[in-house]
């Protein structure tokens, strides 16, 4: 059988085999195939292995699905319903509005230290910029569980309007994936006592505005989107062929890299995005992993020149706003350099089972080097005293910016060029809780 869709006389004729090989078929596909994208990525999913690894004919998978597009399209969705049908309906949120947000984030996150294909998976799928029919049914199920919890907020505080428990709502499932990218940067990162931190944060923060809905830390925050926008400077680009051809080519690496993720980012793909012939890129790269090397330390340039430093305050007690205009700058910053960060984040997401790639340890290193900047100004301000600051900033850092991340990753799913200011101040107000729980 060949590659392409078979015709509906075709269907008709294999028909009787498939429905003697029907009963569970479609399911071990769908199975199949989502283990593939979680092990290998969108790359690996084709015909020929996922139908080794369902047991099935390939006639049965033309049977059910169009070609692959549609198998991977179906499989995405049969993987976020299986999540939906472990979390929804959510417990009960009666017994008081600390205890109640405690169970939710436990029960949102209790499968992260084995089971998480479905948030990593959902999120390098709906990264790329051009977006697609599977970028765009994630974003419904997203959407779909986001109403699902703004229902549970209302019903937690039922003080709480509309509007807010949907913020409240979008601040839960930013948290979940934000605690998905920290465990992803930092295997050592407390996911469980992490996630109970945050229900009780986000209960303590939901109290707050159902008796002061404008109660957030905004101290800086209204005027940082102009200097930030004056401030954030996009890296530069080649201006003649005789200078362009090497920026031209890891540029296109990079583009590649954010929409497809390392092992989609083929040398194949890069000379056809750069319009240059393979033996060009050999000229620039020993090979595919020095190339992806060499676009990520080009790229970090211009995006680490933009990113805010967090400085020393003369009032310490100051820092949620400060943090707020800091935590908007980076988000323009990111916005400035989006090809670099959705290829960090698709290096992050990736599975290295034979180890990090030189572009993954050398994103790191970057990555980490502003973790650590903002974990020594929040161990002077928001952790000063802390008998346990040192180990706190870090946590506490890592929470920062892996919110910060998460709210990239959902401006770039939205084709968002600005800041969603409200959901700023929210992140802060959260960071701000769980920096005074000890």
């Amino acid at each position: 059988m060949t590659g392409r869709p078979p015709t509906e006389r075709v269907r008709q004729a294999v028909g009787e085999e498939q429905r003697a090989e029907a009963p569970g078929a479609r399911e071990r596909i769908l199975d199949a195939t989502f283990a593939l994208l979680a092990e290998e990525g969108r790359d690996a999913a084709d015909m020929k292995r996922i139908t080794e690894a369902a047991g099935v004919k390939a006639s049965s998978v033309y049977w059910f699905f169009k070609d692959k597009d549609d198998v991977v399209l179906e499989a995405v969705g049969h993987g976020t319903l299986e999540w939906m049908r472990r979390k929804f309906p959510l417990p009960s949120a009666e017994g008081g509005l600390a205890t109640a947000a405690f169970t939710l984030m436990r029960h949102l996150t209790d499968d992260f230290s084995e089971r998480v294909d479905f948030w990593r998976i959902g999120l390098q799928m709906s990264l790329p910029r051009q977006g697609g029919t599977v970028a765009r049914r994630v974003v419904e199920m997203r959407e779909r569980s986001g109403e699902e919890v703004a229902a549970w907020w209302s019903a937690a505080e039922p003080r709480l309007d509309g509007g807010t428990a949907a913020a409240l709502a979008r601040l839960t499932m930013s948290a979940v994936g934000a605690l998905l990218i920290a465990r992803r940067a930092d295997a050592g990162f407390p996911v469980r006592v992490e996630a109970e931190r945050c229900g009780q944060a986000l209960g303590e923060l939901a109290g707050r505005l159902a008796g002061e809905p404008e109660e957030l830390p905004a101290a800086a925050i209204a005027a940082a989107a102009s200097s930030a926008a004056a401030a954030s400077v996009t890296a530069p680009r080649p201006e003649s062929d005789e200078t362009g051809s090497r920026e031209r080519i890891l540029a296109a690496a990079l583009a590649v890299l954010a929409e497809e993720g390392y092992r989609g980012a083929t040398i194949a793909r890069i000379t056809r995005r750069a319009q240059v012939s393979t033996s060009s890129v050999y000229w620039v790269c020993d090979n595919k992993e020095d190339l992806v090397r060499q676009a990520v330390g080009e790229a970090a340039d211009g995006w680490y020149s933009t990113v805010p430093a967090f400085l020393p305050l003369a009032d310490p007690a100051a820092w949620p706003g400060y943090l707020g205009t800091g935590f908007e700058r980076y988000l323009m910053a990111n916005l400035s350099a989006p090809d670099f960060v959705l290829a960090g984040l698709q290096l992050t997401l990736d599975e290295h089972r034979d180890g990090p790639t030189a572009g993954y340890t050398l994103y790191r290193a970057i990555h980490g080097t502003v973790r650590e900047r903002t974990a020594r100004w929040l161990r002077t301000t928001a952790l000063a005293g802390d008998p346990d600051g040192e180990q706190r900033a870090g946590h506490l850092a890592l929470w920062t910016h892996a919110l910060m991340d998460e709210t990239f990753t959902q401006l770039a799913i939205a084709r968002a060029d600005s800041v969603p200011r409200r959901h700023v101040r929210m992140v802060v107000a959260l960071l701000e809780a769980l920096a005074t729980r000890r």
